[in-house]
């Protein structure tokens, strides 16, 4: 199992994370890993469901699997990492502004309700934080005053490559990506729209 090297430290992008596989339901928490534990305890209980005994252990395997190399120790158990995990800045930001040139946008609460979708996802990449390293700055000059609500909350979509605060507004989203894109992605509707 991985464990972080330093203990206490946040992961990177400032934000706990954990999908329930019983449920398939995915929390986060800036708060802490204790806030996220209680979260996810409360969600087993209400689910009617018996929390594993090592479920801080559980956390910290789950979140080293979709950081950068070098954050976490331990054995991986022959487990897969997320692919993404070591996606850069520089990478993130070039592909974006190549989907976002000469693009027209979506209303604003048609892209908060895609980038609430991709919240939850497998393949949002969670590993950057989006305010502090600049992301953010690029996607407020890409789409000016319509930044949704969550934006600094969500970070790169694994399957393509590029800011969800940014590609959530595009109103035709025709962005390329590699593979397949997973069960309820907006992008993988034909009119791009969330439901």
């Amino acid at each position: 199992m991985l464990e972080f090297r330093v203990k206490n430290n946040y992961p990177p992008g400032g934000r706990f994370f954990y999908e329930v596989p019983e449920t398939k339901t995915f929390f986060s928490s800036s708060a802490g890993r204790q806030d996220l534990l209680d979260k996810i305890r409360q969600h087993y209980a209400v689910n009617r469901l018996r929390a594993p005994e090592n479920l801080a252990a559980l956390v910290d395997d789950f979140i080293c699997r979709h950081v950068p190399d070098g954050f976490c120790d331990g054995d991986d158990d022959g487990k897969p990492r997320s692919p993404f995990r070591n996606l850069t800045f520089w990478q993130v930001e070039k592909k974006t502004r190549a989907a976002m040139v000469g693009r027209r946008l979506t209303a604003p609460d048609e892209a908060e309700k895609r980038a609430a979708i991709c919240l939850s996802c497998s393949l949002h990449v969670r590993n950057m934080c989006t305010s502090c390293n600049g992301l953010l700055a690029v996607v407020k000059a890409l789409v000016g005053s319509q930044v949704t609500n969550i934006a600094s909350f969500v970070g790169a979509c694994g399957a393509t490559g590029c800011l969800v605060a940014a590609i959530s507004h595009l109103a035709e989203p025709k962005v390329c990506y590699e593979g397949s894109l997973p069960t309820g992605c907006w992008l993988a509707r034909e009119d791009g729209t969330h439901g």
